[in-house]
């Protein structure tokens, strides 16, 4: 728990310096997005465990994770970026990065891994934000936001809305596969306002 209290603080006061700064203060290039997304992805795999019953070694960081594949991961990420603020409106903020990593230095289950984290991005407030904190934030922004647009999802509503049924007949004129199937036995079927319990 101490462990935890002090790693949280020094996380923080490592930080704290980021959200001055303007976010074009330093501009990465991809290059250097690359080189700290695999300071991130060997953080990761050192702490991965292999398992017992495969008997063979666990592989190398380099055989198991290539730079198309982090090349494209980065891409991606910035596209998102991009997209949140160029079809919603609504950029990435400084708060909310700062808001983000407060997040995860509160709920860690590993403070330790995310120590060696920053240890592998140079202890470099502005990479810590950029490539570990801001594609994360990137993500889940556009699935949210993606979620709830109305001109991806708007005419599937519509069509959903329009098609809402109520007896067999909307079914049929909705379309689709329809089928019915009756019960041999309708006597045995329970009636309104019937339960187990007042049958007892």
């Amino acid at each position: 728990m101490l462990l935890r209290a002090a790693t949280a603080v020094f996380l923080l006061s490592l930080v704290l310096t980021s959200v001055d700064a303007a976010p074009a203060a330093r501009r990465l290039s991809l290059d250097e997005r690359l080189a700290a997304a695999e300071a991130i992805e060997r953080v990761y795999w050192s702490h991965r465990t292999w398992p017992a019953q495969n008997t063979e070694p666990k592989p190398g960081f380099e055989e198991i994770v290539s730079r198309d594949a982090l090349r494209t991961r980065n891409e991606d990420s910035l596209r998102l970026s991009n997209a949140v603020e160029q079809h919603w409106n609504r950029p990435i903020t400084q708060a909310q990065i700062q808001a983000e990593l407060d997040r995860m230095v509160a709920s860690s289950k590993q403070p330790s891994v995310l120590r060696e984290i920053f240890e592998a991005l140079g202890n470099d407030p502005h990479l810590v934000a950029e490539c570990l904190v801001r594609p994360i934030l990137a993500e889940r922004t556009t699935r949210s936001f993606y979620a709830r647009d109305e001109r991806f999802h708007g005419e599937v509503r519509r069509v959903a809305a329009a098609a809402a049924v109520g007896t067999p007949e909307d079914l049929k004129r909705a379309g689709g596969e329809y089928f019915e199937q009756t019960r041999g036995n309708d006597a045995a079927l329970p009636r309104p306002g019937w339960s187990p319990a007042r049958s007892r």
